[in-house]
């Protein structure tokens, strides 16, 4: 009986000592997790303070061009093109070198339809173009800052237009 008792103990110690070697190793991989997680923490970002180019380009995942940031080759001016998944260009915001600046929106043909900006002295001004993208309607003011609409036929002839007049 002795001997029973004998051996359910040491069964026992065994079966302590494997539960403590566990936590030991729970231990020390906890230690070390956390002390990964701090020094981890004390690395500094490669964050670059500036990106410098000519010209950014934008594709899908597919590699499809989507769009660009650049200096446009032949007028100098700043422009940002999105185009939808076909490739048509929706949207283009330019910046001349004058100042003028402008966004323009294109229909599912790539053709611009609406056209607002700033214009000489920082007037603002507005065109509505048909679908093959010729002017047919412009809004906004003229030199003297009075309201303006110009109607124009397919041929950009003056058809109609209206000038506010001054009180």
């Amino acid at each position: 009986m002795a001997d029973l008792q004998t051996a359910e103990i040491l069964q026992r110690l065994a079966n302590l000592e494997q539960q403590n070697f566990r936590y030991r190793l729970a231990g020390v991989g906890l230690a070390v997790l956390i002390l990964a997680t701090f020094l981890m923490g004390q690395s500094k970002p490669n964050v670059a303070s500036a990106v410098e180019a000519q010209s950014f380009v934008l594709r899908d995942k597919s590699g499809n061009l989507r769009g660009t940031l650049a200096v446009d080759s032949k007028t100098e001016a700043s422009t940002l093109v999105l185009a939808d998944q076909s490739g048509k260009i929706r949207a283009e915001f330019k910046v001349a070198n004058d100042g003028n600046a402008g966004i323009a929106f294109g229909d599912a043909n790539g053709k611009p339809r609406l056209i607002v900006g700033l214009k000489d002295a920082g007037t603002p001004d507005m065109g509505l173009a048909d679908s093959q993208g010729n002017l047919r309607m412009g809004i906004g003011l003229d030199p003297d800052e009075l309201p303006a609409i110009v109607m124009y036929d397919e041929k950009r002839n003056i058809v109609w237009s209206a000038t506010g007049h001054k009180p």
